[in-house]
Protein backbone atom coordinates (compact mmCIF):
# COMPACT_ATOMS: atom_id res chain seq x y z
CA UNK A 1 0.00 0.00 0.00
CA UNK A 2 2.56 2.58 0.75
CA UNK A 3 4.53 1.85 -2.27
CA UNK A 4 1.53 2.15 -4.38
CA UNK A 5 0.35 5.38 -2.67
CA UNK A 6 4.06 7.26 -2.87
CA UNK A 7 3.79 6.45 -7.10
CA UNK A 8 0.10 7.69 -7.07
CA UNK A 9 0.81 10.85 -5.46
CA UNK A 10 3.96 11.58 -7.24
CA UNK A 11 1.54 11.89 -10.21
CA UNK A 12 -1.02 13.33 -8.25
CA UNK A 13 0.90 16.46 -6.85
CA UNK A 14 3.64 17.01 -9.65
CA UNK A 15 2.05 19.95 -11.44
CA UNK A 16 2.27 19.64 -15.64
CA UNK A 17 3.41 21.97 -17.85
CA UNK A 18 1.38 24.91 -18.79
CA UNK A 19 1.54 27.58 -21.27
CA UNK A 20 1.06 31.03 -19.63
CA UNK A 21 -2.28 33.76 -20.33
CA UNK A 22 -1.96 36.25 -23.20
CA UNK A 23 -2.62 38.58 -20.47
CA UNK A 24 0.29 37.24 -18.30
CA UNK A 25 3.21 39.86 -17.32
CA UNK A 26 5.19 36.33 -17.60
CA UNK A 27 3.81 35.75 -22.03
CA UNK A 28 5.67 36.16 -24.43
CA UNK A 29 5.66 37.79 -27.74
CA UNK A 30 4.09 35.27 -30.22
CA UNK A 31 6.47 34.37 -32.78
CA UNK A 32 4.63 33.29 -35.17
CA UNK A 33 2.05 35.82 -35.91
CA UNK A 34 -1.62 36.53 -34.68
CA UNK A 35 -3.11 33.31 -33.04
CA UNK A 36 -6.83 31.74 -32.31
CA UNK A 37 -4.90 30.59 -28.46
CA UNK A 38 -5.57 32.69 -25.57
CA UNK A 39 -2.32 30.93 -24.48
CA UNK A 40 1.66 32.10 -25.19
CA UNK A 41 4.64 30.80 -24.25
CA UNK A 42 6.76 31.76 -20.87
CA UNK A 43 9.88 34.25 -20.62
CA UNK A 44 10.99 31.96 -17.64
CA UNK A 45 10.95 28.04 -17.94
CA UNK A 46 9.25 28.77 -13.70
CA UNK A 47 6.31 30.48 -15.48
CA UNK A 48 4.89 27.16 -17.26
CA UNK A 49 4.05 25.82 -13.51
CA UNK A 50 2.73 28.70 -11.18
CA UNK A 51 0.09 30.98 -11.95
CA UNK A 52 -3.14 29.10 -13.96
CA UNK A 53 -6.69 29.66 -13.78
CA UNK A 54 -9.93 27.36 -15.20
CA UNK A 55 -10.75 23.83 -15.00
CA UNK A 56 -8.36 20.70 -15.22
CA UNK A 57 -9.50 17.10 -15.53
CA UNK A 58 -6.68 14.74 -15.18
CA UNK A 59 -6.95 11.00 -16.03
CA UNK A 60 -3.66 8.78 -15.43
CA UNK A 61 -2.50 5.51 -14.54
CA UNK A 62 0.92 3.87 -13.11
CA UNK A 63 2.45 -0.35 -12.45
CA UNK A 64 4.70 -0.50 -9.59
CA UNK A 65 7.10 -3.29 -8.39
CA UNK A 66 9.71 -4.00 -6.40
CA UNK A 67 10.79 -5.73 -3.30
CA UNK A 68 9.10 -6.12 0.25
CA UNK A 69 10.78 -7.81 2.77
CA UNK A 70 14.37 -9.43 3.66
CA UNK A 71 16.03 -11.34 6.14
CA UNK A 72 13.57 -14.07 5.96
CA UNK A 73 14.34 -17.75 5.26
CA UNK A 74 14.11 -19.09 1.89
CA UNK A 75 14.23 -15.89 -0.01
CA UNK A 76 12.78 -12.40 -0.07
CA UNK A 77 9.26 -11.04 -0.59
CA UNK A 78 7.75 -8.60 -3.15
CA UNK A 79 5.17 -6.61 -3.91
CA UNK A 80 3.52 -4.55 -7.04
CA UNK A 81 0.68 -3.57 -8.23
CA UNK A 82 -1.75 -1.37 -11.13
CA UNK A 83 -4.25 1.62 -10.43
CA UNK A 84 -5.73 4.12 -12.29
CA UNK A 85 -7.00 7.95 -11.24
CA UNK A 86 -8.97 10.42 -12.13
CA UNK A 87 -8.33 14.44 -11.05
CA UNK A 88 -10.62 17.40 -11.28
CA UNK A 89 -8.84 20.87 -9.77
CA UNK A 90 -10.14 24.66 -10.21
CA UNK A 91 -7.44 26.93 -10.21
CA UNK A 92 -7.80 30.50 -8.56
CA UNK A 93 -4.27 32.21 -9.49
CA UNK A 94 -1.47 30.44 -7.98
CA UNK A 95 -4.03 28.10 -5.54
CA UNK A 96 -5.44 25.02 -6.88
CA UNK A 97 -8.11 22.90 -5.00
CA UNK A 98 -9.19 20.20 -5.99
CA UNK A 99 -10.37 15.93 -5.39
CA UNK A 100 -9.47 12.83 -6.81
CA UNK A 101 -10.19 9.02 -7.01
CA UNK A 102 -8.68 5.67 -7.56
CA UNK A 103 -8.99 1.99 -8.36
CA UNK A 104 -6.13 -0.20 -7.97
CA UNK A 105 -5.26 -3.74 -7.61
CA UNK A 106 -2.05 -5.15 -5.14
CA UNK A 107 -0.18 -8.16 -5.21
CA UNK A 108 2.15 -9.57 -2.93
CA UNK A 109 4.42 -12.90 -3.00
CA UNK A 110 5.45 -14.11 0.44
CA UNK A 111 8.85 -16.14 -0.17
CA UNK A 112 8.99 -19.66 0.70
CA UNK A 113 10.42 -20.28 4.63
CA UNK A 114 11.38 -22.89 7.01
CA UNK A 115 10.46 -23.28 10.13
CA UNK A 116 10.60 -26.13 13.22
CA UNK A 117 12.04 -28.17 10.24
CA UNK A 118 9.20 -28.14 7.95
CA UNK A 119 9.40 -26.30 4.74
CA UNK A 120 6.17 -23.85 3.69
CA UNK A 121 6.03 -22.53 0.19
CA UNK A 122 6.11 -19.31 -1.40
CA UNK A 123 2.73 -18.40 -1.57
CA UNK A 124 1.01 -14.74 -2.71
CA UNK A 125 -1.70 -12.69 -1.94
CA UNK A 126 -4.07 -10.53 -4.53
CA UNK A 127 -6.26 -7.42 -3.38
CA UNK A 128 -8.40 -4.59 -4.61
CA UNK A 129 -8.27 -0.99 -3.40
CA UNK A 130 -10.80 2.06 -4.09
CA UNK A 131 -10.74 5.39 -2.69
CA UNK A 132 -10.34 8.93 -3.29
CA UNK A 133 -9.82 12.33 -1.15
CA UNK A 134 -8.70 15.93 -1.83
CA UNK A 135 -5.99 18.27 -2.96
CA UNK A 136 -4.55 21.66 -2.13
CA UNK A 137 -1.74 23.26 -4.04
CA UNK A 138 -0.12 26.68 -4.16
CA UNK A 139 2.85 27.12 -7.03
CA UNK A 140 4.73 30.34 -7.79
CA UNK A 141 7.14 30.62 -10.68
CA UNK A 142 10.00 30.09 -8.05
CA UNK A 143 8.47 27.44 -5.29
CA UNK A 144 5.82 25.44 -4.96
CA UNK A 145 4.14 23.83 -2.03
CA UNK A 146 0.91 21.04 -2.01
CA UNK A 147 -1.01 18.45 -0.18
CA UNK A 148 -3.17 15.48 -0.37
CA UNK A 149 -5.39 13.72 1.87
CA UNK A 150 -6.87 10.65 1.08
CA UNK A 151 -8.57 7.33 2.59
CA UNK A 152 -9.23 3.73 0.63
CA UNK A 153 -11.44 0.48 1.24
CA UNK A 154 -9.84 -2.52 0.34
CA UNK A 155 -10.16 -6.30 0.00
CA UNK A 156 -6.84 -8.87 -0.01
CA UNK A 157 -6.32 -12.01 0.40
CA UNK A 158 -5.02 -13.98 4.03
CA UNK A 159 -2.61 -17.34 3.08
CA UNK A 160 -2.47 -19.70 5.99
CA UNK A 161 0.25 -22.88 6.15
CA UNK A 162 -0.17 -25.05 8.90
CA UNK A 163 2.25 -28.40 9.79
CA UNK A 164 1.30 -30.66 12.21
CA UNK A 165 2.88 -33.76 13.47
CA UNK A 166 0.29 -36.31 12.57
CA UNK A 167 0.71 -35.31 8.66
CA UNK A 168 3.01 -35.19 6.44
CA UNK A 169 3.81 -31.89 4.83
CA UNK A 170 2.13 -28.49 5.20
CA UNK A 171 -1.51 -27.91 4.48
CA UNK A 172 -2.76 -23.97 2.83
CA UNK A 173 -6.18 -22.11 2.49
CA UNK A 174 -6.51 -18.89 2.06
CA UNK A 175 -8.84 -16.15 3.87
CA UNK A 176 -10.55 -13.16 2.34
CA UNK A 177 -10.04 -9.88 4.50
CA UNK A 178 -11.41 -6.81 4.87
CA UNK A 179 -9.69 -2.97 5.78
CA UNK A 180 -9.23 0.16 4.97
CA UNK A 181 -6.33 2.81 4.85
CA UNK A 182 -5.88 6.59 5.30
CA UNK A 183 -3.03 8.19 3.63
CA UNK A 184 -1.27 12.05 3.63
CA UNK A 185 0.86 13.13 0.79
CA UNK A 186 3.22 16.56 1.07
CA UNK A 187 5.30 17.82 -1.76
CA UNK A 188 7.30 21.02 -1.41
CA UNK A 189 10.11 22.34 -3.45
CA UNK A 190 11.80 25.23 -5.60
CA UNK A 191 12.51 26.52 -8.78
CA UNK A 192 16.22 27.72 -10.10
CA UNK A 193 16.41 29.25 -13.35
CA UNK A 194 19.26 27.55 -15.18
CA UNK A 195 18.61 29.45 -18.69
CA UNK A 196 15.47 30.65 -20.19
CA UNK A 197 14.50 27.16 -21.36
CA UNK A 198 16.08 24.89 -18.33
CA UNK A 199 15.13 25.03 -14.56
CA UNK A 200 16.33 22.51 -11.54
CA UNK A 201 13.80 21.93 -9.07
CA UNK A 202 15.21 20.68 -5.58
CA UNK A 203 11.83 19.09 -3.77
CA UNK A 204 10.80 16.53 -1.20
CA UNK A 205 7.51 14.24 -1.71
CA UNK A 206 7.06 12.34 1.52
CA UNK A 207 3.84 9.92 1.71
CA UNK A 208 2.12 8.36 5.20
CA UNK A 209 -0.14 5.57 5.11
CA UNK A 210 -1.81 3.71 8.04
CA UNK A 211 -3.31 0.56 6.57
CA UNK A 212 -6.03 -1.91 9.31
CA UNK A 213 -6.54 -4.83 8.08
CA UNK A 214 -9.70 -7.19 9.90
CA UNK A 215 -8.90 -10.76 11.26
CA UNK A 216 -8.84 -14.31 9.54
CA UNK A 217 -9.92 -17.84 10.46
CA UNK A 218 -9.33 -20.91 8.99
CA UNK A 219 -10.72 -24.40 10.35
CA UNK A 220 -8.02 -27.30 10.23
CA UNK A 221 -9.34 -30.76 10.50
CA UNK A 222 -5.52 -32.57 11.16
CA UNK A 223 -5.61 -30.19 14.40
CA UNK A 224 -8.82 -30.05 14.46
CA UNK A 225 -8.38 -26.62 15.46
CA UNK A 226 -9.70 -22.80 14.28
CA UNK A 227 -6.35 -20.92 13.14
CA UNK A 228 -6.79 -17.28 13.62
CA UNK A 229 -4.34 -14.20 12.06
CA UNK A 230 -5.74 -11.50 14.43
CA UNK A 231 -6.54 -8.08 13.43
CA UNK A 232 -4.05 -5.63 12.35
CA UNK A 233 -2.87 -1.95 11.96
CA UNK A 234 0.31 -0.52 10.80
CA UNK A 235 1.93 2.80 9.34
CA UNK A 236 4.35 2.90 6.46
CA UNK A 237 6.05 6.34 5.32
CA UNK A 238 7.97 6.83 2.34
CA UNK A 239 10.18 10.19 1.24
CA UNK A 240 11.58 10.91 -2.04
CA UNK A 241 14.09 13.79 -1.56
CA UNK A 242 16.25 14.77 -4.77
CA UNK A 243 16.49 17.50 -7.52
CA UNK A 244 14.54 17.23 -10.92
CA UNK A 245 15.73 18.81 -14.21
CA UNK A 246 12.89 20.70 -16.48
CA UNK A 247 13.37 22.02 -20.01
CA UNK A 248 10.21 23.31 -21.45
CA UNK A 249 11.24 23.27 -25.30
CA UNK A 250 8.27 25.21 -27.79
CA UNK A 251 7.78 22.99 -30.97
CA UNK A 252 5.70 25.29 -32.70
CA UNK A 253 2.92 26.61 -31.17
CA UNK A 254 2.95 23.76 -28.78
CA UNK A 255 5.26 22.63 -25.67
CA UNK A 256 7.73 19.58 -25.10
CA UNK A 257 8.87 19.25 -21.44
CA UNK A 258 11.49 16.42 -20.54
CA UNK A 259 12.41 15.64 -17.11
CA UNK A 260 15.09 13.98 -14.97
CA UNK A 261 15.16 13.58 -11.49
CA UNK A 262 17.79 12.45 -9.12
CA UNK A 263 16.97 11.37 -5.85
CA UNK A 264 17.19 9.45 -2.21
CA UNK A 265 14.67 6.96 -1.50
CA UNK A 266 13.74 5.17 1.34
CA UNK A 267 10.61 3.35 3.20
CA UNK A 268 10.26 1.97 6.50
CA UNK A 269 7.61 0.92 9.32
CA UNK A 270 6.58 3.98 11.61
CA UNK A 271 5.37 2.87 14.98
CA UNK A 272 3.17 -0.05 15.11
CA UNK A 273 4.08 -3.18 12.55
CA UNK A 274 1.31 -6.03 11.36
CA UNK A 275 1.47 -9.33 14.09
CA UNK A 276 3.38 -12.08 12.83
CA UNK A 277 1.83 -14.60 15.14
CA UNK A 278 -0.99 -17.47 14.22
CA UNK A 279 -2.98 -18.22 17.20
CA UNK A 280 -5.77 -21.54 17.88
CA UNK A 281 -7.40 -18.41 20.38
CA UNK A 282 -6.36 -20.87 23.78
CA UNK A 283 -3.19 -21.67 24.71
CA UNK A 284 -1.24 -22.74 21.19
CA UNK A 285 0.63 -20.04 19.26
CA UNK A 286 3.30 -19.96 16.44
CA UNK A 287 5.38 -17.21 15.35
CA UNK A 288 5.99 -16.69 11.58
CA UNK A 289 9.66 -15.78 10.60
CA UNK A 290 9.23 -12.27 8.95
CA UNK A 291 11.88 -9.18 7.77
CA UNK A 292 12.41 -5.74 7.94
CA UNK A 293 11.19 -3.71 5.02
CA UNK A 294 14.04 -3.99 2.50
CA UNK A 295 13.70 -0.30 0.99
CA UNK A 296 15.19 0.61 4.06
CA UNK A 297 17.01 3.66 1.45
CA UNK A 298 18.37 3.37 -2.13
CA UNK A 299 19.30 5.20 -5.38
CA UNK A 300 16.20 6.71 -7.62
CA UNK A 301 16.27 7.86 -11.22
CA UNK A 302 12.95 9.14 -12.58
CA UNK A 303 12.52 10.24 -16.28
CA UNK A 304 9.23 12.22 -17.96
CA UNK A 305 8.27 13.79 -20.73
CA UNK A 306 5.31 16.10 -21.63
CA UNK A 307 3.80 17.57 -24.51
CA UNK A 308 0.92 20.30 -24.28
CA UNK A 309 -0.90 21.54 -26.88
CA UNK A 310 -1.61 25.23 -27.56
CA UNK A 311 -4.55 25.39 -25.53
CA UNK A 312 -3.06 23.75 -22.66
CA UNK A 313 -3.98 19.59 -23.04
CA UNK A 314 -1.68 17.85 -21.69
CA UNK A 315 0.15 14.14 -22.23
CA UNK A 316 2.59 12.63 -20.11
CA UNK A 317 4.51 9.63 -19.53
CA UNK A 318 6.36 8.76 -16.37
CA UNK A 319 9.24 6.12 -15.80
CA UNK A 320 11.69 5.18 -12.98
CA UNK A 321 13.50 2.80 -11.00
CA UNK A 322 14.67 2.72 -7.13
CA UNK A 323 17.91 0.64 -6.43
CA UNK A 324 17.99 -1.05 -2.83
CA UNK A 325 20.26 -3.31 -1.31
CA UNK A 326 17.90 -6.05 -1.55
CA UNK A 327 16.10 -5.70 -5.39
CA UNK A 328 15.16 -2.88 -7.62
CA UNK A 329 11.77 -1.26 -7.69
CA UNK A 330 10.35 0.59 -10.51
CA UNK A 331 6.98 2.26 -11.27
CA UNK A 332 5.87 3.84 -14.90
CA UNK A 333 2.85 5.48 -15.23
CA UNK A 334 0.80 8.14 -18.07
CA UNK A 335 -2.00 9.97 -18.48
CA UNK A 336 -3.35 13.24 -20.06
CA UNK A 337 -4.85 16.67 -18.72
CA UNK A 338 -7.88 18.80 -20.28
CA UNK A 339 -8.46 22.26 -19.47
CA UNK A 340 -11.29 24.44 -19.72
CA UNK A 341 -12.56 27.79 -18.37
CA UNK A 342 -11.00 30.41 -16.98
CA UNK A 343 -10.64 34.08 -18.22
CA UNK A 344 -12.44 35.23 -21.58
CA UNK A 345 -10.59 33.91 -24.57
CA UNK A 346 -8.88 36.88 -26.49
CA UNK A 347 -11.32 37.99 -29.40
CA UNK A 348 -9.21 38.61 -32.73
CA UNK A 349 -11.03 40.46 -35.70
CA UNK A 350 -9.30 40.20 -39.35
CA UNK A 351 -8.23 43.32 -40.01
CA UNK A 352 -8.75 44.91 -36.73
CA UNK A 353 -6.13 45.60 -33.71
CA UNK A 354 -8.89 44.35 -31.25
CA UNK A 355 -8.47 42.87 -27.98
CA UNK A 356 -10.97 42.09 -25.34
CA UNK A 357 -9.95 40.34 -22.08
CA UNK A 358 -12.25 40.92 -19.04
CA UNK A 359 -14.84 43.40 -20.13
CA UNK A 360 -11.61 45.14 -21.53
CA UNK A 361 -11.53 46.76 -24.97
CA UNK A 362 -8.15 47.83 -26.77
CA UNK A 363 -8.08 49.35 -29.50
CA UNK A 364 -5.15 50.18 -31.68
CA UNK A 365 -4.65 51.59 -35.16
CA UNK A 366 -3.69 48.64 -37.76
CA UNK A 367 -2.43 50.73 -40.39
CA UNK A 368 -0.26 53.69 -41.18
CA UNK A 369 -2.27 57.24 -41.74
CA UNK A 370 -4.50 55.91 -38.53
CA UNK A 371 -2.87 58.36 -35.80
CA UNK A 372 0.40 56.16 -35.77
CA UNK A 373 -0.07 54.68 -32.01
CA UNK A 374 -3.10 54.95 -29.00
CA UNK A 375 -5.63 56.39 -29.27
CA UNK A 376 -7.55 58.79 -26.66
CA UNK A 377 -9.86 56.18 -24.56
CA UNK A 378 -12.99 56.18 -22.92
CA UNK A 379 -15.08 54.41 -20.67
CA UNK A 380 -16.77 51.30 -21.78
CA UNK A 381 -20.77 51.39 -21.33
CA UNK A 382 -21.81 48.86 -18.10
CA UNK A 383 -24.21 46.49 -19.62
CA UNK A 384 -20.47 45.92 -22.01
CA UNK A 385 -18.06 45.18 -18.83
CA UNK A 386 -17.35 42.33 -16.90
CA UNK A 387 -18.96 42.91 -13.24
CA UNK A 388 -15.75 43.46 -10.93
CA UNK A 389 -13.94 44.94 -14.18
CA UNK A 390 -12.12 48.40 -13.91
CA UNK A 391 -14.26 50.75 -16.12
CA UNK A 392 -11.62 51.20 -18.94
CA UNK A 393 -11.33 52.79 -22.14
CA UNK A 394 -11.80 52.55 -25.43
CA UNK A 395 -11.28 54.59 -28.58
CA UNK A 396 -14.13 56.94 -30.21
CA UNK A 397 -15.09 54.99 -33.16
CA UNK A 398 -18.32 55.06 -35.52
CA UNK A 399 -20.45 52.41 -35.76
CA UNK A 400 -19.00 49.54 -34.72
CA UNK A 401 -15.11 50.12 -36.53
CA UNK A 402 -12.80 53.37 -36.71
CA UNK A 403 -13.16 55.37 -39.61
CA UNK A 404 -9.80 56.29 -41.11
CA UNK A 405 -9.91 59.70 -42.49
CA UNK A 406 -11.55 61.14 -45.67
CA UNK A 407 -9.39 61.24 -48.35
CA UNK A 408 -10.04 64.88 -50.48
CA UNK A 409 -12.16 65.20 -53.66
CA UNK A 410 -10.78 67.02 -56.36
CA UNK A 411 -13.07 68.33 -59.50
CA UNK A 412 -11.70 67.90 -62.87
CA UNK A 413 -11.09 70.98 -64.92
CA UNK A 414 -11.96 71.72 -68.68
CA UNK A 415 -10.62 74.75 -70.75
CA UNK A 416 -13.54 74.69 -72.50
CA UNK A 417 -15.50 76.59 -69.45
CA UNK A 418 -12.86 79.30 -69.64
CA UNK A 419 -8.76 78.68 -68.49
CA UNK A 420 -8.89 77.07 -64.64
CA UNK A 421 -12.57 77.36 -64.44
CA UNK A 422 -14.07 73.70 -62.96
CA UNK A 423 -16.45 71.93 -65.06
CA UNK A 424 -19.85 71.77 -63.29
CA UNK A 425 -20.99 68.57 -62.17
CA UNK A 426 -22.65 66.26 -59.32
CA UNK A 427 -21.01 67.41 -56.10
CA UNK A 428 -18.61 70.16 -57.65
CA UNK A 429 -19.20 73.79 -57.90
CA UNK A 430 -17.44 76.22 -59.46
CA UNK A 431 -17.22 78.75 -57.00
CA UNK A 432 -16.38 76.60 -53.42
CA UNK A 433 -14.60 73.65 -52.68
CA UNK A 434 -16.20 70.41 -53.92
CA UNK A 435 -17.59 68.54 -51.08
CA UNK A 436 -16.60 65.28 -48.92
CA UNK A 437 -18.48 62.20 -49.52
CA UNK A 438 -21.05 60.89 -46.88
CA UNK A 439 -18.99 57.87 -45.14
CA UNK A 440 -20.43 54.89 -43.23
CA UNK A 441 -18.43 52.87 -41.18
Amino acid sequence: MGMGWRSFSRDLLEPLPQKVRESSPLAAPEAEGPSASAFRFSVQPGGYFGARDGWRFQVFANGFGGPLLGGVAGGPSSAGGAQTGLRLDYALGDLVIGAFGRFGSLQAEAGAVSDVGVPFEGRSANGTLAGGGVLMQFSKPRWFVGAALGGDALTTDQPFGISSSNAIGARYSTASVGGSALHLATHVGGRIRLSDRQVLEPSALLTLTSLSLGGATVFDGFTNRFWSVPASSSTVGTADIGVTWRAPLPQGRNLLTPSVRLSWLGAGFLGQVPPNGVTDETALATTLPAGPISQSGGLGLQAGLAYTLKDNTTFFIRGGAGFYGAGTAWDVGGGVQLRWGGSTPVVRRQGEGIRAIHGQSLNAPTGPGQDGGWRALRPLPPSVRKPGSLPLQRPRQRGNRRCPPAAPRRCRHQTSSGPGRPAAGPGCRPDRAPPAPARRC
